[in-house]
């Protein structure tokens, strides 16, 4: 017996994206890591970029002048007066960054603090204590651990620790300061840091640095 077209499973359409829940995601801080993770949210299918979050205005400047039009406002608590999101990502420099967390997450909001492992000791335990208080879903980002070559690597098992015996690593800036302006140490830290992320994720512990910059 041949069934009827009407008995025949029907399958439901692919979901129009346009419809599908986003998660809005503030920004707060607009240096160079904030701007990419500002355009990571605004092209990411399921999240809005929802606003910034910076205390120097010639930086909500620069993010205007290239084209992004969300709110924007030097203070996280008057922001969310006007506006709402659901998450917060902190990528200010580390004396201002836990003054933001605490409030992202007294708001009750999820909360990615991005460079966590490369600021100062007191201010990566205290920034940890305070998203240990969270009910919300929290994450310290290390982009260079998403890194093409380095997750590629992992894949296929070439940075296996059981076929290295001993390994040298290095890192150097590939930026141009001007010679009237001290990049500062910050730079330094940041590198060592994601230097420090990769060897500790693809090998283990490390048990001895001698680094000299």
């Amino acid at each position: 017996m041949t069934p009827s077209t009407s008995a025949m499973p029907k399958h439901a359409p692919p979901p129009d994206p346009s419809e599908m829940p986003h998660e809005r995601v503030l920004v707060a801080g607009l240096g160079r890591a904030g701007l990419d993770y500002a355009c990571t949210f605004a092209t990411h299918s399921g999240s809005r970029l929802a606003g910034f979050v910076e205390s120097r205005n010639e930086l909500r400047r620069f993010a205007r002048g290239i084209g992004f039009q969300a709110p924007s406002d030097a203070s996280l608590l008057r922001w969310l007066t006007r506006n709402a999101c659901d998450a917060v990502v902190v990528a200010a420099p580390p004396a201002e960054a836990p003054e933001l967390v605490e409030q992202a997450v007294r708001s009750g909001l999820a909360v990615l603090v991005h460079g966590l492992a490369a600021m100062p000791g007191p201010t990566a335990i205290r920034i940890r204590d305070l998203l240990a208080g969270s009910e919300r879903p929290v994450a310290a980002g290390a982009p260079i651990m998403f890194h093409p070559l380095f997750a590629r690597a992992r894949r296929t098992g070439a940075l296996s620790p059981e076929r290295i015996t001993q390994l040298r690593a290095s890192a150097s800036v590939s930026r141009v300061f001007s010679p009237l302006v001290n990049p500062g140490r910050d730079v330094l830290d940041f590198l060592l840091a994601d230097l420090m992320l990769v060897l500790t994720a693809s090998f283990g512990g490390v048990e001895r640095v001698k680094a000299t910059g």
